[in-house]
């Protein structure tokens, strides 16, 4: 299970903008994740960020820094 935590738009922005490698973007239906692929890493567990864009329900990721 991974440790997801929510935080507000300018700390996503910020733990994306750090990230220590670039990341993939996804866009599904209402929600924007992003995505490290290092390592062979899939979906979903290579999700590290995503927000809700109808809510603005922003969480992030930190286990695979």
């Amino acid at each position: 299970m991974k440790n997801w935590q929510k935080v507000s738009k300018d700390e996503l922005i910020e733990f994306i903008k750090s990230y220590p490698c670039e990341l993939d973007i996804d866009y599904f239906m209402d929600h924007v994740s992003w995505n490290d692929f290092r390592d062979g890493r899939v979906w979903p567990e290579s999700m590290v960020a995503m927000i809700d864009v109808t809510d603005m329900d922003c969480k992030i990721c930190k286990d695979f820094i």
